[in-house]
């Protein structure tokens, strides 16, 4: 609807009610695997937990959603400017600030544009070792890359990657390359997109 989801959450926490959830890719144990032992459950008693299924459904394809929009952000970027044909991603764990990587949802985006022909690249100075998770192919960097890259997508917003700051994470991408905030902690005019 062109409405952004941060202005939308801003709108419901004046409720006295409200819990701040935000989209994103979503990994870890609660949302990503622990719903599957309820709905086993439910299943076992011939009932069909249709939210928690949707909500399953929803969540396994966020990944191929920023995806499909990144891709298509490129091929327009591309129309008025050649960008390479190469995305950074920042972050690989499942939450911020947190070195743990099991169910990561970054992993998917990954491998997913890594399939669709990008050359793909991870950075995460806090993630435990995380390329068993990965496509052959796809490069773990060891530093900080700068100008390299035609996308940049924040992915997961580690305190260390917000006090780099929009103009810095800017600079690891070309100029006019396109730069993705999936969270939506940088400032809206740097970012092309967010969820």
């Amino acid at each position: 609807l062109g409405i952004s989801t941060k202005d939308v959450l801003s709108a419901a926490a004046t409720k006295w009610n409200f819990l701040p959830f935000q989209p994103g890719l979503v990994g870890g144990h609660c949302i990503g695997v622990d719903p599957y032992y309820l709905t086993h459950k439910c299943n076992e008693i011939n009932y069909h937990p249709q939210m928690i299924l949707a909500g399953r459904k929803v969540n396994d394809s966020v990944s191929r959603y920023i995806c499909e929009k990144l891709t298509h952000l490129y091929l327009k970027q591309s129309e008025l400017k050649v960008l390479p044909k190469s995305v950074l991603i920042l972050g690989a764990t499942f939450k911020e600030n947190c070195p743990d990587t099991r169910n990561s949802k970054v992993f998917d985006l990954a491998n997913e544009l890594y399939d669709i022909g990008f050359a793909v690249s991870i950075y995460d100075p806090i993630a435990a070792p995380y390329q068993e998770n990965l496509t052959a192919g796809i490069k773990v960097e060891e530093s900080w890359p700068i100008n390299k890259y035609g996308i940049v997508a924040l992915c997961v917003p580690h305190q260390k990657f917000v006090e780099q700051g929009a103009p810095a994470i800017k600079e690891l991408g070309v100029d006019g390359a396109i730069v993705a905030d999936i969270k939506s902690v940088l400032p809206k005019e740097v970012s092309d997109f967010r969820l």
